[in-house]
Order: C-alpha cells, then sequence, then structure tokens
C-alpha cells in the first residue's frame, strides 16, 4: 500500500523525484540519514513522506527527527486497521505517542481516512488516544468502476473449478487488465499460480512468506502490467490504488 500510493503519487504529481518520500524497513541507511537531516533542516521541496506507523513507533532517530521538523498535516489512511493493526503488532499507547507528539509540540493537524471506517471505529479511536474533539466529514461510497459477479461451486473438482476460472479469465480480462486472484492460503496461491501457466497464461504470486526482494520484484512486474494474472493472499491487497482490476476471491465459502 505505502509503496504503490507513493509511486502513483510521484508519476503524476510532481516533476522533481525528491517532493515525496517513502520509508520502510527496506530502506538503506544512508537513505534514511538523508531523509532525517531533511526533516530537521525542513527542507521546503519535501512535500509527501510515506510511512508505516510500525516504522515510526520502532525508529526514535526518525520521531525525533518528526518533532523537529514543520509538518503542515499528518494523514492515517485506512484508520480503521490501526486497531487491528495494534492488537497485533504494538500497543495503542505506542500509536498515541505519534498523535500527542503531532498536537502538542507541532500543533499538527491529523485526518484519519477510511472508505469502510465506521462510526464505531471512530469512537473506539478517538476513546484509544483520548482525541477529545474531532470533526467527522462523510460523503457516499461511490465506486461506479466495482461490480461484483458471484459464482458458487459447490464441491467443486479442483481441476474443473481452475478450467472455469481461465475461461472466465479469457472472457472478461481486457488486454492491459490484470486479474488478481485472493487465495486463502500460501500453498494454494502458489499452486494457482501454476495451475494458470499450464493454461497459457503469464502467472505468479505475491504472499508474505517471500523475501523483501522477491515482493518488490514481483510489484515492479505488476506495475509494468507483465503479469496476466497474479495469485496473492490478503499481504498484497490492502489499499492496492489501481484504476481497473479484476478481482477473483478464491476458496471462500
Amino acid at each position: 500500500m505505502l509503496r504503490d500510493q507513493f509511486h502513483r503519487i510521484t508519476k503524476f504529481r510532481f516533476d522533481d523525484e525528491h517532493a515525496a518520500v517513502a520509508i520502510d524497513h527496506d530502506t538503506p541507511p544512508s537513505a534514511r540519514r538523508s531523509l532525517y537531516e531533511r526533516l530537521r533542516k525542513k527542507d521546503p521541496s519535501l512535500r509527501f513522506l510515506f510511512l508505516s506507523p510500525a516504522m515510526l513507533v520502532g525508529n526514535p532517530d526518525l520521531f525525533t527527527a518528526l518533532a523537529e521538523s514543520s509538518i503542515l498535516l499528518f494523514v492515517f489512511d485506512e484508520y480503521h486497521t490501526l486497531l487491528d493493526w495494534a492488537s497485533f503488532y504494538t500497543p495503542m499507547s505506542q500509536i498515541k505517542k505519534i498523535t500527542d507528539l503531532l498536537s502538542s509540540s507541532n500543533q499538527t493537524p491529523i485526518a484519519f481516512l477510511s472508505a469502510t471506517g465506521t462510526t464505531d471505529h471512530v469512537k473506539k479511536l478517538s476513546c484509544d488516544l483520548t482525541v477529545e474533539s474531532y470533526e467527522i466529514v462523510s460523503s457516499p461510497l461511490v465506486r461506479p468502476n466495482i461490480c461484483l459477479d458471484v459464482n458458487f461451486l459447490a464441491n467443486p473438482v479442483r481441476a474443473s473449478a481452475v478450467r472455469k476460472i481461465a475461461t472466465w479469465i479469457k472472457l472478461k480480462r481486457s488486454t492491459k487488465t490484470p486479474v488478481i486472484i485472493f487465495c486463502p492460503f500460501v500453498k494454494e496461491c502458489e499452486r494457482m499460480a501454476e495451475s494458470l501457466v499450464n493454461h497459457g497464461f503469464v502467472s505468479g504470486y505475491y504472499h508474505g512468506n517471500m523475501s523483501s526482494d522477491q515482493r518488490s520484484f514481483v510489484l515492479a512486474c505488476f506495475h509494468a502490467n507483465y503479469f496476466d494474472v497474479l495469485a496473492v493472499t490478503d499481504a498484497f491487497g490492502l489499499g492496492m490504488d489501481s484504476t481497473c482490476l479484476h478481482v477473483i476471491e478464491w476458496g471462500i465459502a
């Protein structure tokens, strides 16, 4: 998600390649130090910084650099995932350090964005982060590019089901539109990619058990429209920003 948004905004919004920076666990130390220096110097050419909560709360040097910088707006995208994220990775108290820093030292406005967040999410998050005053801005969910087509195969023979998927892909897929197949398990993800190769497709797979370099390579191929079909687990899909995709959920009853 982070890399996808970064590439999109740098491709369509700025001529200056240094206007936006993305930092994650794969970012080299030299690039990190360069970013920290730009933040401390309040470099006006730095317009956007993309990072994950885990990267921020686990990186005191970055945290300190942000405290010394001038931030116009801090955005938590897909804020509803923070609740699950905090349950599994870092206590909400660590995330609260971020909002406390922004509100106390910099008086930075904070925006929480989500297309699927609910009122209960807002109440829970405001309570956990002790946010007493906030404004909710909502708009109708308009997704004219989304179409739901459900086909249920009761106890199918796998080979027959894969043939039906291959036939559907050939009928529905345009020449430049990749098809994403979400699989429930890593082994099934790899198996599905192999099966579709046998049906004549350029296919690959993406899951959380792959190394960082392997995942980066697959994403680069995906953005370059190399694949006809990509079999993935849910490690792939959060926040995927693409203008047109055909998505198949495989193995869900």
